[in-house]
């Protein structure tokens, strides 16, 4: 711009004043002391004259009260400038922030993608949720339009943590679900190892080849959980282990006492009718002590033999 170049050029003059002034003031400086500190001597008279003959120019009195204006002038140019440059930093500051944040969102917008695949499968409501939540801030990543660097950081951090409470809580929901399926794996494993000690070997072959499955089906729970890009049907998957856990503990029916298959028969029954809500234990006893017709004695003592033999999952939620 015309007026940065005439500014450049009234610095450098300034600078060359300044540096010429400098090296009048070294010179005279170093002939004094060379001269003038001796006493007598024609030189040094000679230098005196000079001296107070030879004086450097002064400043013209036109340029006077030009130069007063000037030297106030560019004060307030200065400190313009130097208010843009504080304001320019300030800013550059906000916008690093906010491009840590915006990666931070774009971030935590794929994990809701991650998680939203599991949700399809085992949540129908909260699937639709995030779906919605996906593409709420796809758009709003796509239209933020401002020039207040300060609400746009504001906004996008707000996105940020609102975003990341949804993922908490979808990831509780997703987890809980896997869980469930690993533990199914951990309990199917136990129940082939009991299994293996009480068939013949006739049935060896048919217990190796569903517990390879449930090998396998671990292993694929296992890369599904590293990489969710592919598909994996949590339904069907639980689906099969449970055949396989029913298929080992129908083995140990058959072994038991008429009593204890029972009581059993029983539980599974009240267990399908409360479509898994939580039953008090004096309850469920009282209720299969009248179906069956055995005390509540013997029937808390089965409860803990098939509980124990991993023939029944009973977990107690205690409140006191």
């Amino acid at each position: 711009m015309l007026e940065d170049a005439r500014v450049e050029r009234i610095a450098q003059k300034v600078s060359q004043i300044i540096s010429l002034s400098r090296q009048i003031d070294e010179l005279i400086n170093i002939l004094s002391q060379k001269y003038l500190d001796r006493e007598g001597g024609l030189v040094a008279s000679i230098f005196k004259n000079i001296v107070e003959v030879e004086r450097p120019p002064k400043l013209p009195e036109s340029m006077k009260s030009n130069i007063y204006v000037l030297d106030k002038e560019l004060d307030k140019y200065l400190n313009g400038l130097q208010e843009y440059v504080d304001k320019i930093s300030r800013i550059a500051l906000l916008l690093d922030r906010a491009e840590k944040v915006e990666r931070n969102l774009r971030d935590e917008i794929n994990e809701t993608v991650k998680w939203s695949k599991i949700l399809e499968q085992i949540n129908p409501y909260y699937y639709s949720e995030a779906i919605r939540t996906i593409n709420k801030y796809k758009r709003i990543l796509e239209s933020i339009s401002t020039k207040d660097v300060e609400k746009f950081l504001r906004e996008l951090e707000g996105y940020l943590e609102d975003l990341r409470v949804k993922n908490s809580f979808y990831k509780r929901i997703c987890s809980k679900r896997i869980d469930e399926l690993y533990d199914l794996c951990s309990l199917a494993v136990k129940l082939y190892g009991q299994a293996r000690l009480i068939v013949g070997m006739d049935q060896i072959a048919i217990l190796e080849e569903k517990i390879g499955e449930v090998r396998k089906i671990k292993r694929m729970l296992d890369e599904y959980m590293k990489d969710m890009s592919s598909k994996l049907d949590l339904r069907e998957i639980r689906s099969r282990l449970m055949e396989i856990i029913g298929y080992f503990r129908e083995i140990f029916t058959k072994t038991m006492d008429r009593e204890k298959s029972e009581i059993l028969s029983t539980i599974s029954m009240i267990s399908k009718a409360s479509e898994g809500k939580l039953l008090r234990l004096d309850e469920l006893i009282e209720q299969v002590s009248r179906r069956t017709g055995y005390s509540r004695e013997k029937v808390l003592e089965t409860i803990y033999f098939l509980n124990k033999r991993n023939l029944l999952d009973i977990r107690i939620r205690i409140h006191y």
